[in-house]
């Protein structure tokens, strides 16, 4: 792999995240950071050939978890859209990666076959085989898909616990701060007041600060750990917020141009469409349309 390549896969490979993952997260971390790399629009298409071919040996195991080669075969379709025309790495033939697939299907295949031929029969195995085996594996890697676990469903425990600050509010607030329920204008305030004792409102954006929820469309504002880091190496923190999500865009290096507030619930970024799966799926709900990002509480 070249560097470039590297130097992503370890900064995507946050050690805070494995730190806290259980020994299956921890199992199925390297499929995780291996597709999030794939999908990153800083790399070039050269780039993603090689770390496709590096990196796929890892996930096609007879031993491996069906996530694991769920993320090989998703990642198979990627494959597919790149330019390979373009650089002097030369990538392995599709050939191989259906191999693959046929072995991997072979017994479920069987368990079909056997109810219509003899499996010993080599010459109407391999008539059978080649008649029916097409439609099959397209019919298999759909329902593989289907019925294995998301990234949510493996990760949904631990990308919440992550996102949690230390909540020092209670402690405050057992030995009385004073504080009662305020409407707070200005989100900058948010870093001096404490985020596990600020709510937004979902419906209008406005915030408030209160010991208690403020009514039900009021949802509790974290710091975030966004898993970016400044050019200091500085990890970006922000409050979960749109004002948030627009500190963090200008943080990582982008233009404060591409950032659209339409109004106090909506926040659109130019050009943003790639992260619709970052962290900001986790507080916000999150849209690519026509690849820009379209976020809102």
């Amino acid at each position: 792999m070249t560097m470039n390549i590297v130097d992503i896969m370890i900064e995507n490979s946050n050690t805070d995240w494995l730190a806290r993952a259980s020994e299956y997260q921890a199992d199925r971390a390297y499929a995780y950071f291996w597709m999030e790399t794939l999908s990153n629009a800083d790399l070039s298409d050269e780039e993603k050939f090689i770390l496709f071919d590096k990196g796929y040996p890892e996930l096609v195991d007879e031993d491996n978890d069906p996530y694991d080669f769920v993320k090989f075969l998703l990642a198979l379709r990627m494959r597919d859209t790149w330019d390979a025309s373009g650089g002097d790495y030369d990538p392995i033939a599709e050939s191989e990666f259906e191999i693959i697939i046929n072995i991997k299907m072979r017994n479920d295949f069987n368990d079909f076959a056997k109810d219509w031929i003899d499996l010993t029969d080599d010459e109407a195995y391999e008539e059978f085989y080649i008649k029916y085996s097409p439609d099959f594996k397209k019919a298999w890697i759909s329902k593989l898909i289907k019925e294995t676990p998301t990234d949510e469903q493996i990760f949904g425990d631990l990308w919440e616990e992550i996102s949690e600050e230390t909540d020092l509010s209670e402690k405050i607030m057992d030995e009385g701060s004073g504080v009662d329920e305020e409407i707070i204008e200005d989100e900058k305030m948010l870093d001096l007041i404490g985020g596990s004792s600020v709510w937004v409102n979902e419906d209008d954006g406005s915030i408030k600060i209160s010991r208690t929820q403020p009514g039900d469309n009021y949802v509790l504002v974290e710091s975030v750990n966004t898993g970016y880091k400044e050019q200091n190496g500085k990890t970006i923190f922000v409050p979960s917020t749109l004002d948030g999500v627009a500190d963090w865009w200008i943080s990582i290096g982008k233009s404060r141009l591409d950032l659209d507030r339409k109004d106090n619930t909506t926040l659109v970024i130019k050009n943003g469409g790639i992260y619709s799966k970052d962290w900001i799926r986790r507080y916000f709900f999150v849209k690519d349309k026509d690849g820009d990002l379209i976020i809102s509480y």
